[in-house]
């Protein structure tokens, strides 16, 4: 729950995708209070656009 809304936070940010989010998971400081896969930011990412929390901006 708590990675749930982080993700959030970070996309009211801005827009980002999977990787620009693991990217800033990945900073120093929160790598070790958020050690998340790219499946799982994946797997979320899907999951807030079905619960119409997100919108996708664009694919490729």
């Amino acid at each position: 729950m708590l990675t749930r809304l982080l993700i959030l936070w970070l996309l009211s940010e801005r827009p980002l995708h999977g990787y620009k989010i693991k990217r800033a998971l990945d900073e120093p400081g929160l790598r070790f209070w958020f050690p998340i896969e790219y499946a799982a930011i994946y797997s979320l990412l899907r999951t807030l656009v079905k619960e119409e929390l997100v919108v996708v901006a664009g694919s490729e």
